[in-house]
């Protein structure tokens, strides 16, 4: 199992293991985020990790954009059997009207929810964490 500061580069992210069971996703600015891109995750968590489930801190570059493909990819089972819950950090108002609309439209099959700062999506990410038994 990889260590906390594990850091690896997939496409248009950069995956981070920065506590136990929490993953820092960061997405390139400028960078439209695609479904060979989310693929890569998972292939890479499945390596790296052994198929252990995580929590995603998903932080948008500030003109960050992802394909439908990728975001109905996104709310699947399939995609989320590594996956606990998710926290977005969005930088523009394109990102939460986008957001919005994938939680209402997609229905993600996982705890998920918007949020503004790195700080308030951690706390949420710790008391989801805490309330669930890993």
């Amino acid at each position: 199992m990889a260590k906390i500061g594990f850091k690896k580069r997939v496409g248009a992210l950069t995956i981070e293991l920065i506590a136990d069971k929490i993953l820092h996703i960061k997405l390139d600015s400028d960078a439209l985020v695609t479904l060979e891109d989310m693929h890569g995750y998972m292939e890479c968590i499945r390596e790296e990790f052994g198929g252990e489930a995580f929590a995603n801190l998903v932080e948008f570059g500030s003109l960050t954009n992802v394909t439908k493909e990728a975001r109905e990819y996104a709310a699947q089972p399939e995609s989320n059997e590594l996956t606990i819950a998710d926290a977005f950090i969005l930088k523009s108002l394109s990102q939460r009207i986008l957001g919005n609309f994938y939680l209402k439209m997609d229905k993600p099959v996982k705890p998920t929810k918007l949020f503004g700062d790195i700080e308030s999506a951690r706390e949420w990410l710790d008391h989801i964490l805490l309330s669930e038994k890993f």
